[in-house]
């Protein structure tokens, strides 16, 4: 009789025809009675009668041992306590509190180079000073005075006020709502709080998914991998909008499939949860899809199952991400090519697709050089991470780390100006995983050698799980019928299996987070009442007639309507004679839902929307404003000593 062999090392069992005995399967649900004499299903080469034979994974065989089939010994006691399970509990808490030390230890030394010189640490910041009830002049004051900006405060107009450019801003909630705690109790130092929250609890998430799917080589080489870089500390502990991101992507690499992992539909819930957090810390959605769909095409292309562990979650984060991408674009409008035009010099598409390549050059070509001259040690990492690519190649982690790396450079070339390489900073946790596989399996690789020389076991490691990649078929029972055919049931995934309520608690903590987030952004983001606001008429003819609008273009296609402002934050509207009211500043879209101005604009406006000026201005003036909106030629003045 043929025996075929499926996946692995097998022994062979086999019932006999007429036993009355009925052999369950374990984990498969699936039963089958056979009919014979007695035999012994657990002696390999046991004959058969009956046609069935039962191919067993070497794994998936009981112990022999008598204390474990004594069903009444202490070790009985001691399986029922899952002692493996305790111990791993522990060994997780134990590296978190080292992760713990770690991060801080990270953050504080780095931190001193953080200060003063990107433009978002003074937006941020301000945002995180406005959620905590302080005015929006004094929170623009009070940032630029700490961070000693070298431009006056008021060039933070463009970004809050300008609806052209404001969605690209008050979005991004998160890290504004973790500051909130922080700022009611430190002041301005506790923007820092965000950043420092979010890298620990990065790296602690990091170090327990190396000790799981690395090893305990990795697990060493991770912090000081992140450490020796001036990158990698920077995007995961500063005033970024990617430190959140980064958190939340160390999360999803926690709920996927890697290697012995097995994952339920709750695990992709629970992931699917983390992308309007995303969504609400930085616009990437290209992250989200390009992550779960680079592992599920990975995983149907290496087993050819198209019905593969990563389907529940390709089933589950696409949807969020494009329900979440096309919300928050309907509440924050934004349109790119505006600003891409305006960095190229170009008015149309054709000459736009002709100046990009230049435009890429220029930019990638100084960040390169900046990060070549400043920060060598992130390129070491980069290399190892490509390692650790090759590696993994036959393992759906290949296809998370191109399809997070291709997020990063479609983002990169969109924005189109030196960044320092910032949007590929959400790559950073695959990165550092791949990075930290390389470094262990060149240690294994040398003590492997070393020990077939000298005739000792080779031991096996975790990472050798995620280097194997993936069989094409799952282990199973095979039942040859009397008449010839031949039928599989397949035995689980091997792995540990996933713990009976955490997969739920996870899902549920996820979505709400996601609610409580919803919550803290409306009540941050009020709308001021109308009836304490100050208003004007104005119509295109007075425009033309005014000082102000001499020579200027009239930027609405009504011809006449309402100016209104009202708040400390300078909420402005426009009401047209039919009584529609448009949100005008970028702080009146933040908190409302009405149509906005970019509705009434006669053609695509320019990035920044530079014939909006004269009317944010006069807004200001009926706020009681002393000075005039800033977009533009900012006034530089001298910073003082920086910070330690």
């Amino acid at each position: 009789m043929e025996q075929r062999t499926i996946g692995g090392a097998w022994h062979r069992s086999a019932t006999a025809k007429g036993s009355g005995m009925v052999d369950k399967v374990r984990g498969t649900g699936v039963a089958h009675e056979t009919q014979g004499p007695p035999v012994h299903p657990d002696r390999p080469g046991s004959p058969s009668s009956s046609g069935v034979i039962i191919l067993r994974p070497a794994w998936a065989e009981p112990p022999v041992s008598g204390g474990d089939a004594a069903p009444d010994g202490p070790s009985r006691f001691l399986r029922d306590l899952d002692l493996d399970r305790w111990r791993r509990w522990w060994v997780s808490l134990l590296v978190a509190v080292l992760a713990v030390l770690i991060g801080s230890q990270l953050f504080w030394s780095h931190r001193g180079a953080w200060v003063g010189h990107n433009g978002d640490h003074y937006y941020y910041a301000s945002t995180a000073l406005q959620y905590a009830g302080m005015p929006y002049e004094e929170s623009l004051r009070i940032a630029t005075d700490y961070f000693d900006y070298p431009y006056s405060a008021t060039q933070l107009d463009l970004g809050y006020l300008n609806p052209a450019v404001a969605p690209l801003i008050y979005p991004r909630v998160v890290l504004g709502l973790l500051a909130l705690p922080a700022v009611d109790l430190l002041g301005v130092e506790g923007v820092w709080f965000p950043g420092f929250l979010s890298g620990s609890l990065s790296v602690v998430l990091l170090m327990v998914l190396a000790v799981r799917r690395v090893g305990r080589v990795g697990l060493l080489a991770l912090p000081i991998l992140i450490g020796v870089t001036r990158y990698a500390p920077e995007f995961m502990f500063g005033i970024y909008a990617e430190a959140p991101v980064i958190l939340a992507a160390v999360l999803m690499l926690l709920a996927f499939p890697l290697g012995r992992a097995r994952r339920t539909w709750w695990h992709a819930l629970a992931a699917a949860g983390l992308v309007p957090l995303i969504m609400l810390s930085r616009q990437v959605p290209i992250l989200t899809i390009g992550m779960v769909m680079g592992g599920w095409l990975w995983a149907w292309i290496g087993s050819r199952r198209f019905f593969n562990p990563w389907l529940p979650f390709a089933l589950t984060i696409p949807p969020a991400t494009v329900f979440s991408y096309w919300l928050l674009s309907v509440w924050a409008p934004y349109d790119a090519m505006p600003y891409l035009y305006s960095m190229t010099g170009s008015s149309n598409v054709q000459e736009l697709m002709q100046a990009l390549p230049s435009m890429w050059s220029v930019s990638v070509g100084s960040d390169w050089n900046e990060l070549v001259s400043g920060d060598f040690p992130v390129i070491v990492l980069a290399l190892l991470g490509l390692a650790g690519l090759v590696l993994v190649v036959r393992n759906p982690m290949a296809g998370v780390f191109l399809g997070s790396l291709g997020s990063g450079v479609a983002t990169e070339l969109l924005n189109g100006q030196p960044n320092s390489f910032r949007y590929f900073a959400p790559s950073l946790p695959v990165v550092l995983l791949l990075a930290a596989l390389a470094i262990s399996w060149l240690f294994h690789g040398g003590f492997a050698l070393v020990a077939r020389r000298v005739g000792l076991p080779v031991p096996d490691w975790p990472g050798a799980h995620l280097i194997r990649g993936q069989s094409r078929h799952r282990s199973g029972v095979v039942h040859v019928l009397p008449d010839g055919r031949m039928r599989i049931s397949r035995e689980p995934d091997p792995g540990p299996p996933p713990t009976r309520y955490g997969p739920f608690a996870a899902a549920v903590t996820a979505w709400g987070t996601v609610l409580a987030v919803l919550v803290g952004a409306v009540s941050t983001h009020a709308e001021a009442p109308m009836t304490a606001g100050r208003s004007e008429r104005v119509s295109a003819g007075a425009f033309a007639r005014s000082k102000i609008g001499k020579n200027k273009p009239w930027p609405f296609s009504a011809q006449e309507g309402t100016l209104i402002c009202t708040g400390d934050d300078f909420q402005m509207w426009f009401v047209t004679p039919d009584g529609t009211r448009y949100a005008l500043s970028g702080t009146a879209m933040a908190s409302s839902w009405a149509p906005r101005i970019l509705d009434l604009a006669p053609a695509p406006p320019a990035y920044a929307w530079p014939e909006l000026r004269p009317f944010l201005t006069e807004g200001m003036r009926l706020c009681g404003a002393d000075r005039a909106y800033q977009s533009e030629a900012p006034v530089r003045r001298e910073p003082a000593a920086k910070r330690p």
